[in-house]
């Protein structure tokens, strides 16, 4: 546990099993990655790339495998095991660059094939980021006082950070707090986990502990979801990852009149950042989120500094 706080986790970590999780999609010469994995070092990202080395990434830096170079004949029989011999099944996934295994967001770069300006489908795929979903026991420790008020009932808030600071390993912990009453009053909480991330399901049985109160939703796109969730399970808490487009945004809003504390988070490095993307500026206007809080990560773990959330004029949303 001292090693993992050093290394900016400053909670107890529960890595998942790479072997089970992994052991399955990686082709025989790929597979020795497993075997250069440091157990002592939190692993993030693997980065595999055609006719490059192998990247590790870990919490406290990255690692090149100098001897395991993939080839294109690998990137292709690695793509047939994440997509599970059926690319097609996979399509609408690879449509926007990443598949979902256990919890584990694959992303995928290559060559995209458009019509009429859209994307319809990507082909000769070169470069994969496996990124280890990971549960981080406590890693909200320091947040969840933020997440409501003096009476201690939940307040909707937007975690904000750049890419890879925390925000989805923090909701988890923040659901499972939140459904478990570690350290705040129970509630009912629904999970909208659009990529598979937050709850690493397999056959719609959640891998991590998101909390004993909490259903999940797996799969359907983050607006639909929340609209199931409202009309059909009464959350008291609706927590999603990563809101973005225009249909999320009147989604958020409509669940947040319906009187539900949401709880999300959005890429963004700063308020500027964030308000400079029309959806979240209007959210903020709207008054959806009582509070932002902007997440930083040290070594003594996942941090939050509350920001100002209301954004000045108000903006309609269109869904």
């Amino acid at each position: 546990r001292d090693r993992l706080r050093s290394r900016g986790l400053g909670a107890v970590y529960k890595r998942q099993s790479l072997d089970n999780e992994l052991k399955y999609i990686f082709p025989p010469r790929l597979s020795q990655i497993l075997v250069s994995v440091n157990a002592q070092r939190a692993l993030e990202e693997i980065r595999i790339r055609v006719n490059r080395q192998v990247q590790l990434i870990y919490s406290d830096g990255d690692e090149m495998i100098s001897d395991i170079v993939a080839t294109a004949d690998d990137c292709a029989r690695l793509l047939i095991n994440i997509c599970e011999h059926s690319i097609y099944a996979r399509e609408e996934e690879l449509k926007q660059g990443f598949v979902t295994i256990g919890g584990c967001r694959i992303g995928l770069c290559g060559r995209a094939i458009t019509e009429r300006g859209h994307i319809k489908r990507l082909a000769d795929v070169t470069g994969f980021n496996i990124r280890i979903a990971r549960e981080v026991r406590d890693a909200a420790k320091h947040i969840i006082k933020s997440l409501i008020d003096g009476f201690g009932r939940p307040v909707s808030s937007l975690l904000i950070s750049p890419p890879g600071t925390g925000k989805t390993t923090a909701l988890r912990d923040i659901a499972r707090r939140f459904s478990d009453g570690v350290g705040v009053i129970p509630k009912k909480v629904c999970v909208v986990d659009e990529r598979n991330e937050l709850s690493g399901s397999v056959n719609g049985i959640a891998s991590l502990d998101l909390g004993c109160r909490t259903d999940i939703l797996t799969g359907c796109p983050k607006a639909d979801g929340m609209m199931m969730a409202v009309r059909s399970m009464s959350p008291e808490i609706l927590l999603t990852d990563e809101l973005g487009n225009d249909r999320d945004a009147a989604a958020a809003l409509e669940a947040v009149n319906c009187g539900i504390a949401l709880i999300a988070s959005a890429h963004a490095s700063d308020m500027a950042e964030l308000r400079s993307r029309p959806s979240m500026n209007a959210l903020l206007s709207e008054g959806a989120f009582k509070k932002v809080l902007r997440l930083t990560r040290d070594q003594f773990g996942i941090h939050a500094r509350e920001e100002p959330a209301y954004a000045g004029l108000k903006v309609n949303i269109n869904a």
